[in-house]
């Protein structure tokens, strides 16, 4: 059945240290569009919807945070 919302859960893994190598890539990426849909003040939260496309040579995911907000914006995690 497919989710109709998005879930957060904690998932713990365990493996052999000898098995597991962590890689971390830097890519550069364009940002295609964002949206910030209409929300109410003092609600604290908010959405923006950014597509990013990756340009380098290697796969990656990408991080969206907010920085030098107004004084009526504050920024929160990204999620």
């Amino acid at each position: 059945c497919p989710l109709q919302q998005r879930h957060t859960t904690l998932l713990r893994l365990e493996a052999r240290a000898e098995e597991v190598m962590f890689v971390t890539n830097v890519a550069s990426g364009l940002v295609v569009t964002a949206e910030a849909p209409s929300f109410e003040s003092l609600q604290g939260e908010g959405e923006i919807k950014v597509v990013i496309v990756s340009t380098g040579n290697v796969v990656a995911d990408f991080t969206v945070g907010l920085a030098n907000c107004s004084t009526e914006l504050t920024a929160a995690p990204a999620v």
